[in-house]
């Protein structure tokens, strides 16, 4: 077991995070005023839906579920595939993909866990858990978009993601960006 800044642990078991705490927890730690989720920690991995807190039209923070990866920009199809469940800190603001979720749509997605691994040569990943030792929550930055299909919307997320620090980089070369408790990424 590794450790990364002394709070995470490094486990084996990549593309997946939990949600490991109550809605309740979440609402408490982020300062949400209103809680309108349910109450049971989940894990996800792309195409499954986790709560995010954004601000809404008003600039008030609020949660909604959203599922994860954004869908190619011809689909007619909800339930088709996302294109992409990533966006890359650094050239988020510059790919036309991104851009305008990354300008007026950021969000915080609040994960007791995340998953990173190598791609093996048969084409799967060998799987890491990262965990925090103190087991407080982890913040990791996200951009959404609202998809009209029809008279109803999907709502999307991808996580952003940065060059991997030392102990990630262990086993792969990038990782979710992190939010640090004193930074606010949401516009």
């Amino acid at each position: 077991m590794a450790r990364w800044g002394g709070r995470l642990n490094l486990f084996r078991m990549c593309g997946k995070f939990t949600q490991m705490m109550s809605w309740r927890e979440v609402v408490e730690f982020s300062n949400l005023t209103k809680a309108t989720e349910g109450d049971e920690p989940e894990a996800a991995t792309p195409m499954r839906f986790a709560s995010v807190i954004h601000l809404d039209s008003q600039g008030q923070r609020k949660a909604t579920r959203m599922r994860w990866g954004f869908q190619k920009k011809d689909s007619s199809d909800p339930k088709a595939r996302p294109e992409f469940i990533h966006a890359r800190a650094e050239t988020v603001d510059k790919r036309p993909t991104f851009r305008d979720a990354f300008l007026n749509r950021r969000g915080i997605l609040v994960v007791a866990t995340f998953n990173e691994g190598p791609q093996l040569p048969n084409g799967k990943t060998e799987q890491h858990v990262i965990a925090p030792n103190d087991q407080l929550p982890l913040s990791i930055a996200v951009i959404w978009n609202r998809e009209p299909f029809g008279e109803d919307a999907l709502y999307t997320f991808v996580m952003m993601t940065v060059a991997a620090n030392r102990l990630i980089g262990t086993i792969t070369n990038r990782m979710p960006m992190m939010i640090q408790p004193d930074e606010d990424l949401v516009p």
